[in-house]
């Protein structure tokens, strides 16, 4: 025997504080058929159910009411289930009836949630006391969501029991997910023990689907874990992640407000990842450059580090490689991040050649103190130089700052530190293209190469403000360069004068030569500064020094810098130079010994003199538009 029943229009009131809708439930028809036999053995057997066009109103009030929910009372236990074996119809009695559910379906639903519409297109359930089967398809805010699979029985999802069972697979936009183990604890969600596979091979369209359009180009993301704990104490373990060449392996435990994580990347590159906007505007074309609005290169966005606050973390990171446009061969990066009322983060790694190590403690009072050191034996190798304008030469690079600022605005411009750059021995080509370049090029002698014995740069910044006045210190093999000019950060604004001095004309390359070429303006935007006359009159002028090299005075040292690197290092302090001895002793010793003795120098000047006037002449060919 096996009866059938139908309802049309079956409607259940909603609850009485509700001002929505005034049925939480409405349903087009419902369609039920039974088998009465079975129940002469305790079992109840559905079967068919079909519910068509159901719509169900879900609702919570301001005190945490739900609509859904019906007042329970508690069970009395029955005094003689005290220490009172059970004969087998008790127990059968005690355990009530077996539900078995054959096919049951939900067609074109509908669920609403404070608001929220979810709809249900599909819903296939084949349940037994044993597994319940799934299919269905359905939208959530136009994201669509299907799954398949089978979970424990109706048994074991009404009488709570343990180590219910979970095998599906669910896609979600268009990532798969895929899950399978038990739940030990159903009702508490406690005891997971489940294996999880998540793949995205278009992950670029998934979100856009999840209204994310941020990338042309995205390769494929695998996720493999074993999820085990519960919902207050999870852990990710055995995790690994392929994206695209990048693997991470590792762990994870995340506690309320507290997030533990040991992590290994094989690799980061990221050369498949193409952003919305590298590199091009919207017509598929390389940007021309534009002038930043109000010429302002550091935000004033408010940082939020209430986070810092909420949750404490102890990460740990290792990657065995990075690839980057920088620095070759960038491995063994080991990272940790622990936030305990503030944060602590370190890194070291090796590069070619050359090593990096680095320290940031921030905490909620935005106070920020930092520290780092870059150390490379052989710059051609460290560094990726596809020109190859540089073959040899170290490097040393060391910054130790504190500051304090809710935005990188402020942060920049409270910076107090010092910024200590050395580079030894290099061997670089010079060569600059341009009309500004061809001028630099001359000032350097008219060499494409020169060997930079020392570069230094040793900055000491106050409230973001740091002198520029022989703390740039540069010696090659033909000339000695200072620099002078201060660069602010609360401003956003940099002045940089050089300061070229030939070797061979020793103290005659200062004024005229500084003014030929400067870098100045905004930090977003700095100008190099030429002046086609003093390049012009370079030559003429170094000819004229010539005959004052004929005076019995002789030539002026005391603006001429020796050792810029050492004068540099000393914080703009310049070591005074003595003056050579001359072979005429009526020369030696002349205004105290800052002076060199002409007759020693003058065959070196005229030579270099004409040489530099003539090299001049192309230079001044090419300005002549200029003047027009």
């Amino acid at each position: 025997m096996k009866p059938a029943l139908r309802i049309d229009g079956a409607k259940l009131s909603n609850a009485s504080w509700s001002t929505s809708n005034p049925y939480m439930v409405e349903v087009a028809s419902l369609d039920a058929e039974f088998s009465l036999l079975p129940l002469l053995q305790k079992e109840i057997i559905v079967e068919k159910v079909v519910i068509r066009s159901p719509k169900i109103h879900l609702e919570e009030n301001s005190k945490g009411q739900v609509n859904w929910g019906l007042p329970m009372k508690k069970a009395n236990k029955k005094p003689e289930e005290n220490g009172k074996k059970l004969t087998e119809i008790e127990k059968s009695k005690k355990d009530g009836f077996d539900l078995n559910v054959k096919n049951f379906e939900i067609n074109n639903a509908m669920i609403s949630y404070n608001g929220s519409i979810y709809k249900i297109d599909h819903l296939a359930l084949s349940a037994s006391s044993d597994e319940v089967l799934v299919d269905f398809n359905s939208v959530l805010k136009d994201i669509p969501i299907s799954l398949k699979g089978k979970f424990g029985g109706i048994n074991a999802l009404i009488k709570n029991k343990k180590n219910f069972p979970v095998d599906f697979e669910a896609k979600i936009a268009l990532v798969n997910l895929k899950i399978s183990g038990i739940i030990e604890d159903l009702k508490a969600l406690n005891g997971l023990k489940l294996n999880t596979v998540i793949v995205a091979d278009d992950l670029v369209n998934s979100l856009k689907i999840l209204k994310l359009d941020v990338a042309k180009s995205l390769p494929l993301l695998k996720i493999d874990t074993f999820i085990s704990g519960n919902l207050s104490n999870i852990s990710l373990n055995n995790l690994k992640v392929n994206f695209g060449k990048n693997i991470i392996d590792g762990n994870v435990n995340y506690i309320p407000q507290n997030l533990k994580a040991d992590l290994k990347f094989n690799t980061i590159d990221l050369s498949e990842v193409v952003l919305n906007g590298d590199n091009e505007n919207e017509n598929g074309n390389i940007p021309v450059a534009t002038k930043p609005k109000n010429n302002k290169i550091f935000s004033k966005n408010k940082i939020d580090l209430s986070s810092l606050n909420l949750l404490k973390f102890d990460i740990k990171i290792l990657i065995d490689g990075f690839e980057n446009n920088f620095v070759n061969n960038l491995n063994n990066i080991k990272i940790t991040a622990i936030n305990n009322k503030e944060l602590t983060a370190k890194m070291e790694a090796n590069v070619e050649q050359g090593k990096i190590v680095g320290d940031v403690i921030i905490n909620k009072n935005y106070d920020i103190v930092t520290k780092f050191d870059v150390e490379s034996d052989d710059l051609s190798k460290t560094y990726k130089d596809e020109t190859k304008k540089i073959e040899s030469g170290k490097l040393s690079l060391k910054g130790n700052f504190k500051t304090k600022g809710e935005n990188v605005a402020d942060i920049m411009g409270n910076l107090d530190g010092n910024l200590l750059l050395q580079a030894e021995n290099a061997n670089v080509n010079f060569e600059i293209p341009s009309i500004e370049g061809s001028v630099i090029n001359t000032i350097l002698r008219g060499s494409k190469k020169d060997m930079v014995s020392c570069f230094v740069t040793n900055l000491d910044f106050k409230d973001g403000v740091a002198s520029l006045n022989r703390r740039i210190g540069v010696e090659t093999s033909k000339i000695n360069m200072t620099f002078e000019g201060n660069v602010d950060f609360k401003k956003e604004y940099l002045k940089l004068v050089a300061k070229p001095m030939s070797k061979k004309l020793v103290g005659q390359t200062t004024d005229f030569i500084s003014s030929v070429a400067k870098l100045e303006g905004p930090l977003s935007n700095p100008k190099v500064v030429v002046s086609p006359l003093s390049v012009v009159s370079l030559g003429t002028a170094l000819i004229d020094k010539v005959s004052a090299v004929a005076s019995k005075t002789g030539v002026d040292l005391t603006t001429y810098d020796k050792n810029p690197c050492k004068t540099a290092l000393n914080k703009g302090v310049m070591e005074k130079v003595e003056a050579p001895k001359s072979n005429n002793p009526k020369t030696n010793g002349v205004n105290g010994g800052n002076t060199v003795a002409p007759q020693d120098l003058l065959k070196d000047l005229e030579d270099t003199g004409r040489n530099i006037r003539d090299e001049l002449k192309d230079i001044h060919k090419n300005l002549k538009g200029l003047f027009k």
